[in-house]
């Protein structure tokens, strides 16, 4: 529902580059189940990551009020699609073999996850979705996310609002906010509490 506004939005709109993205994944699995998560992707040449950042969330911002007012029969429509996209068997062997080696990679040999994941979504009302995107999304305190700032030539890390990070704490309105250098991203990673989980160890 929000992957073609955020296009408009950020590409069409704006213009603040030529690649704009907005899509879902999950990551892990096995015993801690999976973590879903919202991407915005923008390459730009024209604006720095901090100003990229603030319009994506200046969007997701006016997208809730879109979303607020939608009708239920637009709702019930992108539901529709989703629950037929879901249950949509693979068209190449390669797609299907990635589907099952997932499963078998991450240790939850989930064989019908297509099915339930469909039937779950069925199950979904508009409200269940407003507050989700409120809690998961919107909501600084609440809300879990990872800022991923890559600086080009045009834009060279360090210079002005780039690295500004008082200017990120304020975005978060309260909420505990921690950067991480390039050069330790691998440490921060395995500080992580599930991050043993991710590569297959066993948790206590």
């Amino acid at each position: 529902m929000a992957r073609e506004p955020c296009f408009t939005a950020l590409r069409t709109r704006e213009q603040l580059g030529y690649i704009v993205s907005l899509t879902h994944s999950t990551y892990g699995g096995g015993l801690n189940g999976e973590v879903g998560a919202l991407s915005i992707n923008v390459v730009s040449k024209v604006a720095d990551p901090t100003f990229l950042e603030q319009r994506a969330d200046a969007f997701l911002t006016n997208w809730q009020a879109e979303l607020a007012t939608t009708p239920p029969e637009t709702f019930a429509a992108a539901q529709a699609a989703l629950v037929t996209r879901l249950l949509e068997p693979p068209r190449r062997l390669g797609t299907e073999s990635e589907r099952w080696w997932n499963e078998v990679e991450e240790g939850d040999l989930h064989w019908r996850r297509p099915e339930q994941k469909a039937v779950a979504v069925a199950m979904l009302t508009l409200d269940d979705v407003k507050a989700c995107f409120e809690q998961m999304v919107l909501n600084p305190l609440s809300r879990r996310r990872v800022a991923v700032r890559v600086h080009g030539c045009n834009h060279p890390a360090g210079g002005g609002a780039t690295n500004n990070h008082e200017e990120v704490a304020e975005s978060e309105k309260g909420a505990a906010v921690e950067i991480v250098p390039r050069h330790m991203l691998e440490a921060w990673r395995e500080s992580m509490p599930l991050y043993a989980a991710q590569v297959g160890v066993d948790m206590p």
